[in-house]
C-alpha cells in the first residue's frame, strides 16, 4: 500500500450508501489508488451502545467495562471507521497538511453515519468540537467545524434529510490545554477538565446536540465538552467522529 495522497483538485463522489465501506471508496477514491482505497476499516456493530467500543459482546445491549467503570456523560459515541490506514493518512492530510478540500468528502461519511444513528429524527443543533483561539491561530483553521459545515451543507443538498444546524458559538474552549496526543486517560481526562464554557445557557436547555471532531481516542474531550453542554441543561448530548482508536 503506498499511501500516497493524488488528485488534490478531484471532485468526490455524490453517490451515497448505508454501506459504510462503499461511501467511504465512492467518496475518496478520487484521492488514492485503488489499492490503497481498499485499507480502510469501517466501525459497525457489535459495540459498546454507549461509547461505540468495537467488541464481540453477547448481548448487543452490554455496555463495555470502561463505561461501566465510568459513565459517560455523552448518550452515544459513534465513529466512521478505525483510526489506522488510509482514513489515519487522510485525517493527517486534512489536519496537519492543510487539504481542507477533503473536508467535503469526510463530510459525506459522516452525514451517512449520522442518518443510520438518527434517522430522520436530527439533533436540535451541531457542534463542532471547538480549539482555543491560540491553536486555531497556530493551525489557521479548525477541522471540526470544517466537518461539520460540510455536514451541514451535504445535508441540505438531500431531500430526504431534515435541516441540519451548525452552532460553533455555543461552546467554546475557554482554557488552554496541553496536547491531547501521547497522554494516558487519567492524563487525558485531567488535562482537559474544566477546559470548555457555554456562551449562552438559554440556547442549551431542553436541547438535543450532536458534537463534531475528527478522531475518538478514550473520550475524555468529548465527555468533558459533554459534561459542560448536560451542566447549562442540555436534554442529550451524542458524539460523531470520523474515526476512533481502537
Amino acid at each position: 500500500m503506498c499511501k500516497v495522497f493524488f488528485r488534490p483538485d478531484a471532485t468526490a463522489s455524490e453517490s451515497f450508501s448505508l454501506d459504510g465501506t462503499s461511501v467511504f471508496k465512492k467518496a475518496l477514491n478520487r484521492f488514492f489508488c485503488p489499492e490503497c482505497i481498499t485499507d480502510f476499516q469501517p466501525v459497525e456493530p457489535p459495540w459498546c451502545p454507549v461509547c461505540g467500543m468495537v467488541f464481540p459482546f453477547e448481548d448487543e445491549n452490554e455496555i463495555c467495562e470502561e463505561c461501566c467503570r465510568s459513565p459517560r456523560y455523552f448518550h452515544q459515541a459513534r465513529a466512521v471507521g478505525i483510526y489506522d490506514g488510509i482514513l489515519k493518512v487522510i485525517i493527517h492530510e486534512l489536519k496537519f497538511r492543510g487539504r481542507i478540500h477533503l473536508a467535503k468528502p469526510l463530510g459525506e461519511l459522516l452525514l451517512n453515519s449520522m442518518n443510520r444513528m438518527y434517522g430522520q429524527k436530527q439533533p436540535d443543533a451541531v457542534i463542532p468540537i471547538p480549539l482555543h483561539p491560540k491553536k486555531h491561530r497556530m493551525r489557521g483553521f479548525n477541522q471540526a467545524y470544517l466537518l461539520a459545515c460540510q455536514l451541514q451543507k451535504l445535508s441540505s443538498q438531500r431531500p430526504s434529510c431534515p435541516p441540519l444546524s451548525v452552532d460553533k458559538n455555543l461552546l467554546v474552549r475557554s482554557r488552554w490545554t496541553d496536547s491531547q496526543s501521547g497522554l494516558g486517560k487519567d492524563k487525558r481526562k485531567s488535562n482537559i477538565s474544566s477546559a470548555f464554557q457555554v456562551v449562552n445557557a438559554e440556547n442549551v436547555r431542553g436541547k438535543h446536540f450532536l458534537l463534531i471532531d475528527d478522531v475518538y481516542t478514550t473520550g475524555a474531550t468529548a465527555d468533558e465538552c459533554a459534561r459542560t453542554l448536560k451542566m447549562a441543561g442540555a436534554g442529550r448530548v451524542d458524539v460523531l467522529t470520523l474515526a476512533r482508536t481502537l
